[in-house]
């Protein structure tokens, strides 16, 4: 059962499913889970928005560092967005508020 949980976990749009299951999930399915949360936070990026929805986007990218390989995944897409997104004031400040 724990293969078609993930299954639809990883087809859900947003997070609201992976977050209720994350608990059960990420001791068997971790890179899968941490590959989902990257796809989701990557297309949260790319929507400009306003200085709340960027702090979210830093509360997901906290909580990817909760995972294994976790921290080296978000100094990498920090690092693509510092480029990407530079002129995204709001966006770099709550960037540089994530600790590694």
């Amino acid at each position: 059962m724990y293969e078609k949980l993930l299954k639809a976990v990883i087809d859900s749009a947003g997070l609201y499913l992976l977050t209720e299951y994350e608990k059960v999930l990420k001791p068997i399915y971790e890179k899968e889970l941490l590959d989902k949360y990257e796809r989701e936070v990557r297309s949260m990026a790319y929507r400009t928005s306003d200085r709340k929805f960027y702090k979210q986007i830093v509360s997901v990218l906290e909580r990817m560092q909760k995972y294994k390989e976790g921290k080296e995944l978000v100094r990498n897409i920090t690092a693509d967005w510092r480029w990407i997104y530079k002129n995204r004031r709001a966006m770099m400040e709550e960037l540089g508020r994530l600790k590694f």
